[in-house]
């Protein structure tokens, strides 16, 4: 816990840096097995086309969703 004195009173919050630290591994678990994982795809201008347009849906799926202050 970290704490912050202001004036007279204190406020204390947990320390964010574990979580940090796990969703770091976690990030990184998935990375290594989408690497070592299934065939390789060749890369095209479709797979692009596609990849973006996939990437637009998702997009238009979250708008307007309020993201969460760390």
């Amino acid at each position: 816990m970290e704490s912050y004195k202001y004036r007279s009173n204190s406020i204390t919050r947990p320390s964010r840096l574990p979580k940090k630290e796990e969703e770091d591994a976690q990030l990184e678990t998935l990375l290594l097995e989408g690497l070592a994982g299934g065939a390789d795809i060749p890369v095209t201008p479709e797979f692009w086309k596609d990849l973006k347009a996939e990437a637009r849906d998702i997009d238009v799926k979250h708008k307007g969703r309020k993201l969460s202050c760390p």
